[in-house]
């Protein structure tokens, strides 16, 4: 149990501002609408489903004034710089962590755009385009 706590705490503190909701093991399968309503009330509880619980920014796309270029800024948290690799592909990137890998359409002001160079801190993905 202190194990499972200390990961707990872990997952919280890491995907925070984001809230986490928890469920004890169920009995049997999400096979049906019954159970999933049931296991829908004891998540939420007095939480309304339908309510927007996360309101940041997952990237943006800023015009640097100085030099003219792009940066898609990507928040990746509990990412480590030497773990993470970046390819562009036309108008498209994929970024693999470890051996996790992810395609991302760019957005239409990227498109005839290059990757310039990219750089991680504070976990934050910063990729200047050209």
């Amino acid at each position: 149990m202190k194990l499972q706590s200390e990961n707990i705490k872990d997952i919280t503190e890491s995907f925070s501002p984001v809230p986490i909701f928890q469920i004890e093991l169920m009995k049997s399968e999400v096979r049906n609408y019954k159970t999933l309503l049931n296991m829908g009330e004891k998540i939420f509880k007095e939480e309304s489903a339908e309510k927007v619980l996360f309101k940041d920014k997952i990237f943006e796309v800023e015009k640097s004034t100085a030099d003219q270029s792009y940066y898609l800024n990507i928040n990746m948290p509990f990412v480590s710089k030497e773990e993470l690799n970046l390819l562009q592909n036309g108008d498209e990137i994929c970024i693999s962590i470890k051996n996790e890998k992810r395609n991302f359409m760019l957005p239409q002001k990227l498109y005839s755009k290059k990757v310039v160079k990219a750089s991680y801190e504070d976990g934050r993905l910063r990729i200047q385009f050209n």
